[in-house]
């Protein structure tokens, strides 16, 4: 299991020459009950080789999304009598990176709750789209939005990997944005994700990289 503490994360992937849509997938949750404050931001996607990663101050190139709160807030559901990170209060702040300085380079977010579950649970999943345009690359990002949700098994995660809108246990799409990007700056051969606490971490049992078309 991958756990992230105020870190990063890069493995390289071998994409085939001539993908249009290709689909970083995980299956997550924080190991935490406590609240967090401020504005913590979960960032994944692809990029371009396994050093100068997205969080570095300089990333040679990545795509993905970002996900960020006013704060994390820890509420009880009833429906299956376990505690979430509850993001529709506030909303959850999705927006698209792409970026050579990912300080400066990324669009508005769309408002939308996202549940995650905290650990003693199990797992939710996430599957992030990046399809190619010129000169606008096209993300989107598949979420889970219902507090009545049950838990994400492997075999219906892996089952959504090649489902063209992956919607298992209540997810739904953020809706696509789209930014110029150049993959001049670096081809797409590795996966990246930062989180930027050291309380309230992710970890991952399952990650899985995808070319849909």
């Amino acid at each position: 299991m991958l756990q992230m503490q105020n870190s990063q994360f890069g493995r390289k992937v071998n994409l085939p020459v001539g993908w249009n849509t290709i689909r970083l997938g995980f299956l997550w949750q924080f190991n935490t009950t406590t609240t967090l404050t401020g504005t913590p931001v979960f960032i994944a996607g692809f990029g371009s080789g396994i050093t100068n990663l997205i969080g570095d101050a300089s990333p040679t190139n990545f795509i993905g999304i970002m996900l960020t709160y006013d704060q994390f807030l820890a509420s009880w559901n009833g429906a299956n009598a376990l505690s979430w990170y509850d993001g529709s209060i506030p909303c959850t702040n999705v927006a698209g990176v792409a970026t050579v300085d990912w300080t400066q380079k990324f669009n508005s977010g769309v408002n939308q709750g996202v549940l995650y579950p905290n650990t003693g649970f199990s797992f939710t999943p996430v599957y992030i789209d990046i399809t190619k345009g010129s000169p606008n690359y096209s993300i989107n990002a598949s979420l889970n939005t219902s507090s009545s949700a049950t838990p994400c098994t492997e075999p219906v995660f892996y089952s959504n990997m090649q489902v063209a809108s992956p919607a298992p246990n209540s997810n739904t799409y953020s809706g696509a944005k789209t930014m110029p990007f150049d993959e001049s700056n670096g081809n797409l051969d590795s996966i990246q994700m930062y989180w930027d606490r050291t309380t309230g971490y992710p970890e991952f049992a399952v990650i899985a990289v995808a070319v849909i078309a």
